[in-house]
């Protein structure tokens, strides 16, 4: 049974990884047996059969793949637990999915409205294999995905430190600093303007830094530069930020009638 794959080729392994079940599982389980009841799926599933670790379903997906996603996705509680397991028995974080995406490019891809990334499982992917230089069939490393994502100027700075490359292009000549002007996310409730215009600039700051070079004149294949794309966003802002405040006027101005 643990060898059986169903249409999308995802193994049992594949299904405890994806953990759709953990937040119903909070209701009947205490915080801290969490982690380590599903550590016990896993034991069971690779006692089973260890040479499912990293098998990939069809979308070249393993479950370390899996369990990155539903970490970025909110589902953090003992999952990093969860992670070094896999790792600590034979995971490969270097394997890449049918778009040549790492366990870290999904981490960076699924967490611009989350909590700041725990470094911790940054330093667990790379000791088992994981190359942060890596790009993916579109030219794109991980530092060009989380840099889009203003909630996380740390993991944008911790990936610096480790010697991700500020320079790299995508096929489309896109620099991390592309993709920070063109498609910045900052989700949340009440995000202000001046909180997204501070996080975009603490990570611009980070990211020239690193570059050793004027990146903010650069233009990608389309004759964008960071500087012209930065001017459009923040114009675009400006227009969203006067249309709250006039919205907001309306509405206090109408309960005061």
């Amino acid at each position: 049974m643990v060898s059986a794959r169903d249409s999308f080729g995802r193994l049992p392994l594949h299904w405890a990884a994806i953990g759709d079940d953990k937040l119903e599982l909070e209701k009947y389980v205490r915080e801290d047996d969490i982690a380590p009841r599903n550590v016990g799926i896993f034991k069971i599933l690779l006692t089973a059969n260890p040479r499912t670790i990293n098998a990939q379903d069809n979308d070249g997906l393993t479950a370390l793949h899996y369990v990155v996603i539903s970490y970025a996705t909110g589902n953090r509680k003992g999952l990093k637990d969860i992670v070094q397991y896999l790792c600590e028995n034979g995971a490969d974080a270097s394997i890449s999915d049918s778009k040549g995406q790492t366990a870290l490019h999904w981490l960076a891809r699924r967490s611009p409205d989350c909590d700041p990334i725990d470094t911790a499982v940054i330093d667990l992917l790379i000791a088992y294999g994981l190359d942060i230089h890596q790009t993916d069939k579109s030219g794109t490393t991980a530092l060009h995905i989380i840099s889009m994502s203003l909630r996380q100027t740390q993991a944008v700075e911790y990936l610096l430190k480790l010697g991700a490359d500020a320079t790299t292009q995508d096929l489309e000549g896109n620099t991390p600093l592309h993709k920070l002007m063109k498609r910045p996310y900052f989700y949340g409730v009440n995000v202000t303007l001046a909180q997204k215009i501070a996080a975009q600039d603490e990570i611009t700051a980070a990211l020239q830094k690193a570059g050793k070079v004027d990146l903010m004149g650069q233009p990608n294949a389309a004759g964008q530069t960071p500087q012209q794309l930065r001017a459009k966003i923040r114009a675009r802002w400006q227009e969203a930020e006067e249309k709250r405040v006039e919205r907001d006027t309306r509405e206090v101005q109408g309960h005061g009638h």
